[in-house]
């Protein structure tokens, strides 16, 4: 056994360097669950709309088909984190890991969809992602060059490729009449400051509602000062059914590898989650588990492009 794959093998729980509030198969009570779901999901949120914002404004969709490619992305994102963290079959990691879009995959989307539009951006995505299904099931081989060194890299990059989407929407976000005005950025510092500070000091569930406490503190300034308009909300219909494949299917061998580099990133960036999420949670983390959870963000992706949203 290598210094590499000792992490996977081990038959010992992971190590975790905080304290937890609840282990991985433990039931917190039910307003503590609802609690830390809605936070996790305002948490997440954010991340989801960000890459098909970024790319449908690129390639210069209408609202309506910019709301259907978010909407969509937000419906399977819930879909493919219950698959992961259930699990179904081989299908799945059983650990708690938020699935969602992908900054990875913004600059072969945009230049797919320049030419072919989206009926080419579905099936290269599709007709691509076989190539992580694939790497998946090698997991356990693979794992010597997945070092930590590498996936830590990739997740940090993850991180960072969000800052500057977090800063422009920290300013007010593109195109606002008073982008990076003295009141926007007061009030996103302070609500990082207060979420920064809860999740210092706080203890119990108050320290790990902080980012739901920030975020509802942030609203309830934002609706006196005029920065919050909720018309689209209220217009919006209660309920929608997904349409598949809404835009066609068109295949194109040039733009299926224009996807492929993606998809081995995105292989070595799931490793590397699944591994810290293991970590975080004290679970060992087996190839087994490691190349469940792949499969599950790929399965994922397949029916996300089904209904026409992003990976």
């Amino acid at each position: 056994m290598n210094q590499h794959t000792q992490g996977l093998e081990s038959s010992t729980p992971a190590e975790t360097s905080t304290e937890m509030l609840y282990q991985l198969e433990d039931l917190p009570p039910m307003g503590v669950s609802v609690l830390l779901a809605l936070q996790h999901i305002l948490a997440a949120f954010a991340g989801i709309i960000a890459v098909p914002l970024v790319v449908c404004t690129a390639l210069g969709f209408s609202v309506p088909q910019t709301s259907l490619v978010v909407s969509a992305s937000i419906f399977v994102a819930g879909i493919a984190t219950f698959i992961q963290s259930k699990g179904i079959g081989p299908v799945g990691a059983r650990v708690p890991g938020m699935m969602g879009t992908d900054f990875t995959f913004v600059n072969p989307t945009i230049a797919v969809g320049s030419q072919f539009g989206m009926a080419g951006i579905v099936a290269a995505t599709l007709s691509a992602s076989l190539v992580e299904i694939v790497l998946s099931r090698f997991i356990k081989p693979l794992m010597r060059f997945f070092p930590p060194l590498i996936t830590g890299t990739v997740v940090a990059l993850i991180g960072i490729t969000l800052l500057p989407v977090s800063m422009d929407w920290a300013a007010g976000g593109v195109g606002s009449e008073n982008y990076g005005s003295l009141q926007n950025l007061s009030i996103a510092c302070g609500v990082m400051a207060l979420t920064l500070t809860i999740a210092h000091f706080g203890r119990g569930i108050l320290r790990a509602a902080a980012v739901f406490i920030g975020m509802v503190v942030g609203y309830l300034v934002c609706i006196p000062l005029g920065l919050v308009n909720l018309s689209a909300v209220g217009d919006a219909p209660w309920f929608a059914l997904p349409n598949i494949f809404a835009y066609g299917f068109h295949f194109n061998w040039a733009s299926t590898l224009a996807f492929v580099p993606a998809y081995i990133v995105s292989t070595i960036g799931t490793v590397g989650i699944m591994m810290a999420i293991g970590q975080a949670s004290g679970t060992t983390m087996s190839s087994k588990r490691v190349s469940g959870g792949c499969t599950g963000g790929r399965r994922g992706l397949g029916n996300r492009w089904c209904l026409w949203c992003w990976p």
